[in-house]
């Protein structure tokens, strides 16, 4: 639902609605990710993150994606400071 229409009703292609979802799981994904971290290991921290929320349950999940997101652009950029040291 988009605000009080369904998804449908605001796109009437239903073929370009079911897009939505992807392209903005897609753009989500491209703008966490930190420079020159390898896709699948920020698909590995994601999943991670994942496994530790699904027993907290939903409400919590962003939360600590969030968090294990951080944690690992951090180390990354701590890294990247060592080595160019």
């Amino acid at each position: 639902m988009i605000g009080f229409e369904s998804i449908f009703d605001v796109f009437p292609d239903k073929g370009k609605a079911v897009m939505i979802p992807i392209r903005t799981t897609a753009a989500l994904l491209v703008s966490y990710r930190t420079d020159g971290a390898h896709w699948w290991e920020y698909l590995d921290v994601i999943e991670r993150a994942l496994e530790e929320a699904a027993p907290v349950g939903g409400s919590v999940s962003a939360a600590l994606l969030w968090s294990q997101l951080s944690r690992a652009a951090k180390a990354k950029a701590t890294e990247q400071t060592a080595a160019g040291s």
